[in-house]
């Protein structure tokens, strides 16, 4: 069954040319799901290469987390 939610962003990401990726973000409100803080950031829910990350559960990051896991991800 396809996903029925459009993602907010996408990132196609590549390595040398290569297509090494692509990285959806999903707003947290399309699952109807409200989160109070402080800083009213959104949230989003993640799907990297057409797989939801973490597996196996849900999980929502903040814009700022969303970049430390790529950039962690990247080998220099």
């Amino acid at each position: 069954m396809s996903e029925i939610r459009k993602p907010d962003f996408i990132f196609l990401l590549k390595k040398q040319g290569k297509k090494a990726g692509k990285l959806e973000l999903f707003d947290s409100e399309k699952w109807t799901v409200k989160f109070y803080s402080r800083n009213k950031a959104k949230k989003y829910r993640l799907r990297a290469s057409g797989k939801w990350f973490p597996k196996g559960e849900i999980k929502y990051f903040n814009k700022w987390e969303v970049r430390d896991l790529l950039w962690k991800s990247i080998n220099l």
